[in-house]
């Protein structure tokens, strides 16, 4: 969670509002890294914020199911970090929950340093401006059409 809110902050893209961690010292830490944020030992705390609105779940692979589904169903957009569940049904009743509210589910897979730089490959490129175009669409109230799994447009 540490390295997420390091990097968001870094971005510049926006501010982190809330943080939420069940250990204290990591709880602590975070609000440390990020002054002015509200911080909360549940997740359901987090979720009641009004001012919330996209979510990271950093957790253990069986927990993102749970609280990306709370978290959808709170009316918050929803980044997961991979793996996004423990298997393929999982994944499919989260996508089911965010195709519910209307919400922005999206995976995300970090690319920690190296010794040399890095160029994303074009299609990594893609993905990231898909996702910033889906979550900006949301913002903005704009219908996100979701292809049920198996259902690709580009089959």
């Amino acid at each position: 969670m540490r390295q997420h809110a390091e990097a968001f902050t870094a971005s510049g893209a926006g501010v982190i509002t809330a943080v939420a961690d069940v250990d204290p010292a990591t709880l602590a830490a975070l609000a440390e890294l990020n002054p002015g944020a509200r911080a909360y030992a549940l997740a359901d705390e987090l979720l009641a914020g009004a001012d919330v609105e996209p979510v990271v779940v950093a957790l253990p692979t069986y927990l993102h199911r749970p609280v990306a589904i709370a978290a959808l169903d709170a009316g918050k957009h929803v980044l997961c970090e991979k793996p996004p569940a423990v298997n393929a049904e999982e994944v499919a009743a989260m996508m089911d929950a965010a195709r519910r509210r209307g919400r922005v589910l999206a995976f995300a897979a970090e690319v920690r340093k190296e010794a040399a730089p890095l160029t994303p490959p074009d299609d990594a490129l893609a993905i990231m401006r898909l996702i910033d175009g889906l979550y900006r669409s949301a913002r903005e109230g704009r219908e996100i059409p979701i292809a049920p799994p198996g259902d690709s447009p580009t089959r």
